[in-house]
């Protein structure tokens, strides 16, 4: 069975590759594989984690049959690492990661990258809100974070009318921080990371590396469910 994440290390980056076919939808599944490659690259003294996806397109959003499921067991089943242990795993990470989209990058998708600290673009990406017309809201933190970037009017635009926009458009915003031509959007992504991992060393904020989230949560990702 093919990995939900892959990861390779290029010197003090760790690239981490989401093949979670057929369009990377967000659930427990690639919530855990994701937090496995940042434990792994922490462990290996990674100064920068970039996140791509191998397929088409970033990803899609959540994993929306998941929400049935949850439903129709009452809630009886947690899964090993949900939605908002993983925001914090994200947020808590001393170590900077690069999101790098292209293709389609929706809903919870764009989520995910704007929980990274910085988002390469390429210029045929297409990015948007699904929610809205799926009668949900965002559940990773996308309002606020769209409201720090580009304020509040810009937040209720993208969220409430459920378009899609090109990644020049939301890089004038303020939501996306470079775009680039879709065959520069590798090189590009990881000449920031290499700059980033040549910084300072973030981790004397204090012991925040996955390892010691391990320890915080009771190992619960050596768990795993899918349910």
């Amino acid at each position: 069975m093919e990995a939900a994440v892959v990861r390779e290390e290029k010197g003090p980056v760790s690239v981490l590759t989401m093949q979670y076919r057929p369009y990377n939808l967000l659930g427990p599944t690639l919530f855990g594989a994701i937090a496995d490659g940042i434990a792994t690259a922490s462990d290996a003294g990674s100064r920068a984690i970039i996140l791509r996806s191998g397929l088409r397109h970033f990803s899609a959003g959540a994993d929306v049959a998941q929400f049935s499921a949850r439903i129709e067991q009452g809630g009886r089943s947690q899964p090993a690492i949900g939605g908002v242990d993983f925001l914090k795993l994200l947020e808590l990470l001393p170590i900077p990661i690069v999101a790098s989209v292209h293709g389609a990058c929706l809903g919870g998708g764009f989520e995910l990258a704007l929980a990274c600290d910085y988002i390469v673009a390429a210029s045929s990406a297409k990015i948007g809100s699904v929610e809205v017309a799926l009668g949900l809201h965002p559940l990773l933190g996308r309002i606020q974070r769209q409201v720090q970037r580009a304020g509040a009017m810009r937040a209720k635009e993208f969220s409430m009318l459920g378009r899609r926009y090109d990644a020049a458009t939301l890089e004038r915003w303020g939501l996306v921080n470079l775009v680039v031509a879709a065959d520069a959007l590798e090189e590009a992504t990881m000449t920031i990371a290499e700059e980033l991992a040549h910084g300072a060393d973030r981790r004397a904020r204090g012991d925040q590396t996955p390892r010691a989230y391990r320890r915080r949560s009771g190992g619960a990702r050596g768990r795993r469910s899918d349910g």
